[in-house]
């Protein structure tokens, strides 16, 4: 680990410009949203802001699955500044908020053997690596999967940091859980701490149920290799969210913002008053301190070069492009 967390920290953004124009001034207005449903749940990703997946809603049940701001109100917690809370966010680069979480990326309708699926897509500049999201939605029951694909097209091997984001709703009983015993715990004070799962901080504060935290925390579940990951948030009614992914999607996190001053501050700043939420993650690497390596494309046996590449896990095949969409005119600046 302490290799993993020595390698590949990004000393600034660039050629990313930063995105600092925004202000707290709300108003109504479109944005840009693409429709999914197969009758069961319902789902829309906005292409201009990253291509968050903003709301999934369970038609049946008559619920959201998933934390749908009511604002969408940008502060200074992404590489390149603007940031904004709720949904699925899909993070590329370093350590934090990627810089194409704010910016448009590419999006279109491809074939594959689950039907039609959404694929999003982008070339990441700080790491020049191409990813996409595949996102089908099987007809036949009430599921969204994602298929992640990143690129390496240069021959040197590049730094590789990805981590999926869901933010949940953080409702009176609401319980995290995931298949550990022991956890990493990242403080805000830049410590990190081996701790047990659920009972942190000793048997009077059980941090499955995220309401009873004080403070805002990180948790990295450990969890062992010959468990399937996954993490769920589970309402107090028995529903709620489960993600889960093949064993190479190895990380899972809780993030909790606490029940103190300083959580309820900038959860209404994020969100407006009486509006909470949670995130469950999950990524490549056991913490979000680490990158991984992401090889190159190898030399073909002759003289011409190929420009094929390893990937992290494997989807369908994806057609990149190299510059950016056009951004529109409520863009953060």
């Amino acid at each position: 680990m302490r290799e993993r967390i020595a390698h590949g920290r990004l000393a600034n953004p660039l050629p990313y410009a930063l995105q600092s124009g925004y202000s707290r001034d709300l108003r109504s207005r479109d944005i840009p949203a693409l429709r999914m449903t197969n009758g069961r749940l319902e789902a829309l990703v906005l292409p201009g802001l990253g291509g968050r997946l903003w709301s999934l809603r369970d038609l049946a049940a008559d619920r959201d699955l998933i934390f749908t701001n009511r604002r969408l109100q940008f502060a200074n917690f992404a590489l390149t500044d603007a940031w904004f809370a709720g949904g699925i966010e899909w993070n590329l680069g370093s350590t934090g908020h990627s810089a194409t979480t704010s910016r448009p990326v590419f999006s279109g309708s491809v074939p594959s053997n689950r039907g039609a699926a959404l694929r999003i897509w982008e070339w990441e500049r700080t790491r020049d690596l191409v990813f996409s999201v595949d996102l089908p939605m099987p007809a036949d029951r009430p599921l969204l999967l994602a298929f992640v694909r990143i690129r390496n097209p240069d021959r040197e091997p590049k730094p590789l940091y990805w981590w999926t984001n869901i933010a949940v709703p953080e409702e009176p009983g609401v319980r995290v859980l995931a298949p550990a015993t022991q956890a990493w715990r990242t403080s805000y004070d830049g410590s990190i701490a081996n701790v047990d799962i659920p009972f942190a901080d000793g048997p009077a504060t059980d941090i499955s149920y995220p309401l009873s935290a004080q403070r805002a925390a990180d948790y990295f579940f450990q969890v062992p290799p010959e468990r399937r990951p996954w993490i769920a948030a589970v309402q107090a009614d028995g529903r709620g969210m489960v993600q889960t992914s093949t064993a190479q999607l190895r990380g899972r996190k809780l993030f909790l913002w606490g029940t103190a001053a300083g959580g309820r501050h900038w959860q209404e700043w994020l969100c407006g008053p009486e509006s909470r939420y949670l995130e469950i993650q999950a990524g490549l690497a056991t913490t979000q301190l680490e990158h991984l390596r992401l090889d190159g494309a190898p030399r073909s046996a002759g003289r011409r070069r190929t420009r094929q590449s390893r990937r992290r896990p494997q989807p369908y095949t994806v057609l990149g492009r190299t510059r950016s969409p056009k951004s529109p005119s409520w863009w953060p600046r």
